[in-house]
């Protein structure tokens, strides 16, 4: 999961101004405090020498002034991420029968070979690529 966290203000000493936490992963309180801690904490110039605060104070200090805890900064992101269903990785159907059929190993994809001789111009058919390319994008998470 590729994760924008929303912008919070930051209101103690040691930084100022807002930030934004980008990570792949679940979004735990562990991995926003990891993301706070490369991105923005320890990034070379953002803190003042004369700050004492550790990155987990100085983050649950500005989760507090901003009224929310690291938990509910990550169930509001994955509610506003878009949920695609498992039946669009192949696209065949919603009953899930091309699925349990690929894995039990009974599907044309299984089969599928290249070739230029099923047209008459010679143009290739019967790519995988091609015919199986919403797997990836359902991979990826933009199905």
């Amino acid at each position: 999961l590729s994760s924008t966290l929303l912008a919070v203000t930051l209101a103690q000493e040691c930084l100022l101004g807002s930030f934004t936490l980008e990570f792949d992963g679940a979004c735990t309180a562990a991995s926003v405090l990891e993301a706070y801690k490369d991105q923005i904490y320890e990034a070379p110039g953002a803190t003042a020498s004369s700050c004492t605060t550790s990155a987990e104070d100085d983050l649950n200090a500005k989760l507090a002034d901003a009224d929310i805890a690291a938990s509910e900064l990550c169930d509001q992101l994955y509610s506003t991420q878009e949920k695609v269903p498992f039946t669009n990785a192949a696209n065949r159907g919603t009953d899930l029968q091309f699925e349990q059929m690929f894995y039990n190993g009974r599907t044309d994809w299984q089969e599928e070979i290249e070739t230029i001789y099923e047209t008459d111009d010679y143009s290739r058919s019967s790519y995988l690529k091609d015919d199986a390319k919403q797997v990836r994008a359902f991979h990826d998470g933009v199905a």
